[in-house]
């Protein structure tokens, strides 16, 4: 808006002296200007914020407007019968977003008022629940008209607009403008919209009480608008602005999971809680908070929350790389990684694993907490069983492709220098095993009775009794019953045999009790030089 001529550096006389054939005032007759003191106001404890606009503004981006705390904005329309060129563009807009809105027009009284209120009406023919009442920013004398002239072209185009829209418009002004050059309480039963921009609690105009708007400032900063804009205050509650704009009351309460506010806005409070009536009042109550009392909670899945009476009033987000939940020992909502916890539902537990990085431990404690421990120089993260501990490398550092033993019951295919598949040796009888600088691979628990033990051929008794033939991988080639009447048993040089029962694994001398004693001296050597042609003969078959 063009600014009004706020002065506020001087007070206007505040005696105006009627002089009577009798030489004295008609008693009780309201005089213009006749309070001896200029009336100031303060706004109330409730104030709703707002800004108005025109072409001066540019193109707007209501939508980052709307995302701030201004609830309403007022386009001007025209200056005098010149219309704004952005009018029609800010009035859609501002309705699109969901404000309340409301249209002025610079009033020149020289120029048929009638003929200006009608560029308005064309503009805005009617008003809208959410419309405010039309303005008349009342700030030029028209090249110096009379303060009579001046009223009667505002009664004229006060008539005009509300014949059209069935509301008394507002008038927009300055204390000492209006006093200096119109002089009327004529239109002192209108709303008013203040221009002052050094005071909180204004000076108003003589023939006004109270202000309902409130221009404070011309050099606000507000999202959405390039450059200064007018700043501006509602002296009420929203619920009062919106019945300003005609916007009907409603009786709060719950119509399921929607809130019926009083503004008569539906909310729908299944977005993340319900709707609840209790001593507080119809309300949306937050599914993850109670709905009395406070709480620590989870309020998104990545921040904590303080609940109080059913709303999260508070959050703290959680450290990069973790999340909330509620699934520790002790019930708490906490903040876990995500590294130790996959998921929200799972509990944690106390565990090692390899980290992203090669060379580093990750340890997850009882309370879902990482902490991190770095391999020494030369060493990698590796796996025993399910224990994660730093060691020597199991895949090759150039990343060829190689077989390695992860642990005792698995064999891991390397790829790139990592374990890119397993192999569970135990599903298929046996156990990983690289002794004896054999390549890893499963060998059977028949053949190899442990890791360090290198495969050799050999046979070998199973747990059934049966005589298993052994290949130099520690793989079983053959299983074979003994013949009936006859047992596999181990012999003292780790083979498997088929025996007559009783007769054991060992080969004797043939001799009797009494067998002579170098027969007995000679018995070692001769089991020896057996166990040599027995492991001569399976090494050639």
């Amino acid at each position: 808006m063009t600014r009004p001529n706020v002065r506020l550096s001087r007070i206007l006389p505040a005696v105006m002296l009627f002089i009577t054939a009798c030489g004295g005032s008609p008693e009780n007759e309201p005089v213009y200007g006749e309070e001896s003191e200029a009336l100031t106001m303060c706004p109330g404890p409730n104030i709703v914020t707002g800004i108005d606009v025109s072409s001066w503004q540019g193109t707007i981006d209501w939508d980052k407007v709307k995302a701030t705390n201004h609830q309403f904005a007022i386009a001007r329309v025209s200056y005098a019968t010149s219309v704004d060129s952005k009018f029609d563009y800010n009035w859609r807009e501002m309705k699109r977003v969901g404000m309340i809105r409301g249209v002025y027009q610079y009033f020149e009284p020289n120029i048929d008022p009638v003929a200006q209120a009608n560029v308005l009406l064309r503009k805005v023919p009617k008003l809208e629940p959410g419309d405010l009442p039309a303005v008349l920013d009342v700030e030029s004398t028209g090249g110096g008209r009379s303060p009579a002239q001046i009223s009667a072209a505002i009664r004229a185009w006060i008539a005009t607009v509300k014949a059209a829209h069935g509301r008394d418009p507002i008038i927009y002004t300055g204390k000492y403008f209006w006093d200096d050059n119109v002089k009327s309480s004529e239109f002192s039963t209108l709303l008013l919209w203040l221009a002052n921009y050094s005071s909180n609690c204004p000076i108003l105009p003589s023939p006004w009480k109270a202000w309902k708007l409130h221009q404070h400032s011309s050099t606000g900063r507000v999202s959405g608008i390039t450059g200064n804009v007018d700043l501006n205050k509602f002296d009420g509650t929203r619920a009062d602005l919106q019945e300003l704009a005609g916007i009907p009351r409603c009786t709060a309460a719950c119509d399921g999971d929607v809130l019926v506010a009083a503004s008569c806005e539906r909310i729908d409070c299944s977005v993340g809680g319900s709707c609840v009536s209790d001593t507080f009042g119809p309300r949306c109550v937050n599914s993850a908070c109670p709905a009395t009392g406070t709480a620590k909670v989870c309020a998104t899945a990545t921040r904590m929350g303080d609940c109080s009476n059913g709303a999260v009033v508070a959050t703290a987000a959680c450290p990069d790389a973790s999340y909330c939940t509620a699934t520790t020992a002790d019930g708490a909502p906490t903040c876990v990684s995500a590294f130790c916890v996959p998921n929200s539902t799972e509990r944690p537990v106390p565990h090692d694993d390899c980290f992203i990085e090669r060379d580093v431990v990750a340890h997850c404690d009882a309370a879902g907490a990482l902490s991190l421990e770095r391999c020494p120089q030369g060493e990698l993260c590796v796996t025993s069983g399910e224990k994660a501990h730093c060691g020597a490398p199991l895949c090759p550092a150039d990343g060829s492709p190689a077989l390695a033993c992860v642990d005792a019951n698995t064999l891991g295919r390397c790829a790139g220098g990592d374990i890119v598949d397993t192999v569970d040796c135990v599903t298929l009888g046996g156990r990983c095993t690289s002794a004896g600088g054999q390549a890893p691979h499963c060998a059977s628990t028949i053949c190899v009775a442990s890791p360090s033990v290198v495969p050799e051929a050999h046979t070998a008794c199973t747990e059934e009794g049966k005589l298993a033939t052994c290949d130099a991988q520690g793989l079983v080639v053959e299983l074979e019953a003994c013949p009936a009447g006859m047992e596999c048993v181990t012999s003292d040089d780790g083979f498997g045999e088929c025996v007559s029962p009783g007769a054991g694994g060992d080969v004797g001398c043939g001799c009797t009790g009494g067998a002579s004693e170098d027969a007995m001296l000679l018995l070692p050597a001769l089991l020896l030089v057996r166990r040599r042609q027995a492991k001569k003969t399976r090494a050639t078959s």
